[in-house]
């Protein structure tokens, strides 16, 4: 999984210089976490899973929109591959739609337009 959470002290920092009405500025950073598919979990909606967080964190705040990425094929021929977009993430779980799924959207929506 890949974010940009708020980890320690990028808020704080943010709010140092603080101005109301005025642009601020964030540092924040990429961040790569493991995670593990959950094969307990059950839904009836095909392209919406669940994944755990294999360290637990304290702050998973900024990981909405990132991706989900897997390892598949043999250790000789490994293969990178998009899972799906973060749309909720917990400090034990981590929700994501399919990344088919969402092609699919965006590529009947472009017909349509």
């Amino acid at each position: 999984m890949v974010g940009y959470p708020t980890i320690e002290g990028v808020m704080d920092e943010y709010l140092e210089g603080f101005v109301p009405e005025q642009p601020g500025s964030i540092h924040i950073k990429r961040a790569i976490s493991d995670c593990d598919l959950d094969k307990s979990y059950l839904t009836n909606v095909e392209f919406y899973r669940r994944y755990l967080n294999v360290r637990e964190r304290p702050v998973v705040d900024g990981y909405s929109g990132g991706a989900v990425f897997s390892l598949t094929g043999e250790l000789e021929n490994l293969e990178i591959v998009l899972d799906g977009i973060v749309v909720r993430a917990g400090a034990q779980h981590i929700h994501v739609v399919d990344a088919d799924y969402l092609l699919k959207i965006i590529t009947d929506q472009s017909k349509r337009g």
